[in-house]
């Protein structure tokens, strides 16, 4: 391990009386003595990263330069102890300033990439890493000073290939740091530690020996080999379009994708997962940034929308979430944060490899390519938006006045007018909204009313309803005024409808158990005895996880392996919708499925708009406003389907000709796909079918739960 002071961990070190020196002679001392100890601090810091890659290596070729620093090193912390007037310091500077300039001159000659032996002690471990990193870059940082021409410590211009390799240097300090902590396969591990340890070294190597040393002559020929050795390193052994440098970075993250995969949870500080996760998301930024110059047309067509859409995602990621998220939040969502970063990394390095792949192949590729960016920005899309509301869900304080709803029902008209074209899409959600709410708003007049304030489960009801009022206000005010991209106000929305459409199934529910118990009672008893049986309805529909696990299963394993259909049928409030957004939203589906989509099905549907519908939610992008026809939408949904497992659930189909609308834009290729169709019309669904029956949904009853 490295010690707390210097790499090198030697027990006499030149460093400690140098520092003692200014310390005690402080502003005594003439300027050209100060600049000289400066020097020799800088010489003995590069010094001392060289031995420590000494201690990493086997070396033998090194082993007599290796000695000859070691004796430097002790011979001068005992000289450098032993002076105490000024006159002593300089002549003892200038004898070590010679013998460092002799020393530094047989390294030139003999050094070479150091070559780093994976099982030295020590070199596992993502702090040794991290701390050697810290040194290089602490090193590399003060040749960027400027110091006057004259000085011991100046160093001419131009600068940016050291810049670029600082600016290298910490990205990968980003990437360890992400990696710290998490138990990952230990070839792949040591693979990438060793490949970076010899990266950091040798740039500060490069950078120390190639510049300029007794005088100023030729200050300008050394900073230029100096710059051209960088300006190597960075393209053979550092930036991604190097096979073998890019197969290293692929294969640790492939190793934590199967570590998070196998559900290990690591031993992470949680308070540092934050500052980890955000330097990992900056790396994979500038990884984005670097992806060479797109020649080719198919790319450009291909990818560019979606390579935006993935930068705006980053970049939203890491400015607006990240590093404001509650410790609580943060935790709860850790292992999906850490999936979604894992899949955009993958997602990038192949990328590069994309480049090198022959023309013959590359429009394939490109298309498989393309759609793989889609799947990802799907991911890192809903992973935000989950974050988003775990936040407000976390911040909101909940609210029990009625009064409230009432406001919001008579004024969604109004959110509908403020609605610009860009957000045309929200009109249509806000309808099915304000139809939803006035069906349930004499619920919740009678359970004002009636003040049964014994009945916890229905004032749970009416405070949901409530909150989902106040929660449509803050979405749509959010969207207005852009603080959220549209494609989360769609989403917000969609999971706000249903989770309406959910409550209003449970109060028809407990509405048919009165109707039951009113045929059976009679007087003032029949109130009191309903509402007493009402929470254990309102807790869990009862039968439906049975339906559910059925479902669940002829979706993942018991189905054919070609295109399948599930409708499930029943009368309105009865769960349909509830059974299927369950399905639809269940861990398992949701991994087993490349990717999904769900649409609310109108009674006055078209087909150009469920299929842009469809099309916005797989892709990210919108074709109100393109002239496109129908029969071209059809044609790139059949192209953004093609080659993936999907998903597609149609909610509350009234006709047949809904089907008819999309079957021919659906792959029928056997991966296993599926379409949930829900529908109050049994003709509908036994028309549509493929091999399974359509399920009957009846009133969930106690011996099927």
């Amino acid at each position: 391990m490295l010690s707390n002071k210097y790499p090198s961990s030697m027990k006499y070190h030149p460093l400690e009386p140098l520092q003692q020196i200014e310390d005690q002679l402080g502003l005594d001392m003439p300027e050209i003595s100060q600049d000289r100890i400066k020097f020799l601090k800088r010489e003995f810091g590069f010094l001392d990263i060289f031995l420590s890659l000494q201690r990493l290596t086997d070396r033998w070729d090194m082993l007599h330069v290796t000695r000859k620093v070691h004796a430097l090193f002790q011979e001068a912390s005992v000289d450098l102890r032993k002076t105490s007037k000024i006159q002593h310091v300089d002549r003892v500077i200038s004898q070590l300033q010679e013998k460092l300039w002799i020393t530094k001159l047989e390294m030139k000659a003999e050094y070479s990439f150091p070559k780093i032996v994976a099982y030295k002690n020590g070199i596992a471990t993502a702090e040794f890493v991290m701390e050697f990193i810290d040194t290089v870059v602490g090193n590399l940082s003060d040749l960027m000073k400027i110091y006057g021409s004259s000085s011991l410590l100046f160093v001419p211009g131009p600068k940016k290939e050291l810049e670029d390799v600082l600016n290298e240097l910490k990205l990968q300090r980003n990437f360890v740091c992400f990696l710290s902590d998490r138990c990952l396969e230990p070839q792949s591990q040591r693979t990438f530690f060793t490949h970076i340890l010899a990266v950091a070294g040798h740039a500060a190597m490069l950078s120390w020996l190639y510049l300029p040393g007794r005088s100023n002559e030729n200050q300008d020929l050394a900073s230029g080999e100096m710059n051209g050795l960088l300006s190597d390193l960075l393209r053979t052994k550092i930036k991604l379009i190097q096979p073998g440098t890019r197969k290293i970075y692929i294969e640790v993250l492939q190793a934590l994708k199967s570590t998070i995969q196998s559900r290990w949870c690591a031993n992470i500080k949680i308070e540092h997962v934050a500052d980890c996760e955000a330097g990992f998301v900056e790396t994979l930024q500038h990884n984005l940034n670097e992806l060479p110059i797109i020649n080719n047309p198919i790319r450009i067509a291909a990818w560019n929308d979606q390579i935006a859409t993935l930068h705006e995602m980053l970049s939203l990621f890491i400015t607006n979430f990240i590093r404001n998220l509650s410790l609580q939040v943060l935790d709860f969502h850790f292992r999906d944060i850490d999936t979604v970063m894992v899949d955009v990394g993958l997602l990038i390095y192949s990328l590069y490899d994309n480049e090198e792949k022959e023309e013959v192949v590359l429009e394939k590729a490109n298309g498989a390519l393309a759609l793989d960016l889609q799947g990802t920005n799907q991911l890192i899309k809903m992973l935000i938006y989950h974050i988003t509301r775990k936040v407000f869900q976390s911040n909101f304080r909940s609210t029990h006045r009625i009064s409230y709803f009432n406001f919001l029902l008579s004024n969604l008209k109004e959110f509908q007018d403020r609605c610009s074209d860009s957000l045309a899409f929200v009109k249509n959600q806000l309808q099915i909204i304000e139809k939803e709410l006035e069906s349930l708003q004499p619920f919740l007049r009678s359970v004002a009313e009636a003040q049964h304030n014994r009945l916890k489960a229905l004032q749970d009801h009416t405070t949901q309803l409530i909150n989902k009022a106040y929660e449509v206000e803050y979405v749509v005010d959010a969207g207005i005024s852009k603080e959220f991209p549209h494609s989360f106000v769609e989403h917000w929305l969609l999971d706000i409808i249903q989770e309406i459409t959910l409550i209003s199934s449970l109060v028809a529910e407990i509405h048919r158990k009165n109707m039951v118990e009113d045929t059976m009672n009679t007087g003032t008893a029949r109130t009191a005895s309903n509402l007493a049986r009402a929470p254990a309805m309102i807790e869990n529909i009862e039968g439906i996880d049975n339906v559910t696990e059925r479902l669940r299963d002829q979706l993942l394993t018991k189905g054919s392996r070609g295109r399948e259909i599930i409708s499930i049928v029943g009368m309105p409030g009865i769960g349909k919708t509830t059974v299927a957004y369950k399905l639809y939203r269940d861990k398992l589906v949701v991994y087993h499925f490349d990717v999904r989509a769900m649409c609310y099905a109108s009674q006055e549907h078209s087909r150009e708009k469920l299929l842009m519908k469809i099309l916005h939610i797989l892709t990210g992008r919108r074709f109100e406003h393109r002239k496109i026809s129908d029969v071209e939408l059809a044609a790139e949904l059949w192209k953004t389907l093609y080659g993936r497992r999907y998903l597609i659930l149609l909610d509350d189909v009234w006709e047949a000709s809904v089907w008819d609308d999309v079957i021919g834009c659906l792959p029928s290729t056997k991966n296993g796909s599926r379409v949930i169709l829900t529908t109050r019309n049994y003709k509908v669904a036994n028309r549509i079918r493929s091999k399974s029956e359509p399920l009957l949904l009846g009133m969930f009853k106690g011996d099927e739960s």
